[in-house]
């Protein structure tokens, strides 16, 4: 089974409450939750997360079945997307890293 992308973007920032408020001023979007690692910011049909974790990345979501995780995790390195274990070890979620260096965060449903 392939993995499908959710509506989840995740992206490192310098100070995340004022990039959530430059995306409030400027787009039809509202805050709708905050961490202390995190603000959500609603703009359907995404919902971002600005981060303050010490890149610029920007990270798409996919949700993978649970069964299938562990499987596809594997056959997703054969094809150049290993895990990326720096941003998995400090966050605690699973995140892979294709030879671009496109990140996306790994999601069991």
């Amino acid at each position: 089974m392939r993995a499908k992308f959710s509506n989840n973007i995740a992206i490192g920032v310098a100070n995340k409450e004022a990039a959530a408020q430059r995306f409030v001023a400027c787009f039809e979007a509202e805050i709708t939750a905050q961490s202390t690692n995190w603000v959500e910011v609603s703009a359907p049909p995404f919902t971002f997360y600005f981060v303050e974790d010490g890149t610029s990345d920007i990270a798409f979501a996919v949700e993978v079945p649970g069964g299938e995780f562990q499987n596809s995790l594997g056959e997703w390195a054969k094809m150049g997307f290993p895990i990326d274990r720096a941003i998995t070890e400090r966050t605690g979620e699973t995140f892979v890293r294709d030879t671009d260096g496109i990140l996306i965060l790994v999601d069991p449903e």
